[in-house]
C-alpha cells in the first residue's frame, strides 16, 4: 500500500551526520553518501527544530549557539531599557555560559 511514496531528497539542503564515540567515527571511510546522481556530504554539527546536534551528542554546540543569542538579546534589553537620564543608568552584564 505504501510503495507508492517515495521520500525525495534536496542535494544542497540534505546533510548526513554520523553520531558515535570518536573510536566508532574512526572506522567510518566514506565521508560522502550517494544518493541518485549526487552524493550528500557529511558534517559535524547540524541543526534540527532548534536543536544543534553535534557528532559525539555533547550538546556544546547547542549551549554556545543559544548562550551567543542569549548575549545579544541581553545587550538588546540592555540598550532598550536604558534610562534618558545618564545618573540613574542601569547597566546589565551579559556572561557567557561556557
Amino acid at each position: 500500500m505504501l510503495a507508492g511514496y517515495v521520500i525525495h531528497l534536496h542535494p544542497a539542503k540534505t546533510v548526513l551526520i554520523w553520531m558515535g564515540s570518536k573510536q566508532q567515527q574512526e572506522k567510518i571511510v566514506d565521508h560522502e553518501v550517494p544518493i541518485s546522481s549526487s552524493s550528500i556530504k557529511t558534517v559535524d554539527t547540524a541543526r534540527d527544530i532548534g536543536v544543534v546536534l553535534d557528532s559525539y551528542l555533547t550538546m556544546s554546540a547547542h549551549v554556545s549557539s543559544v548562550s551567543q543569542r542569549l548575549v545579544i538579546c541581553a545587550s538588546c534589553v540592555c540598550r532598550l531599557m536604558q534610562p534618558r537620564q545618564s545618573s540613574t543608568r542601569v547597566h546589565f552584564v551579559a556572561t557567557r555560559l561556557l
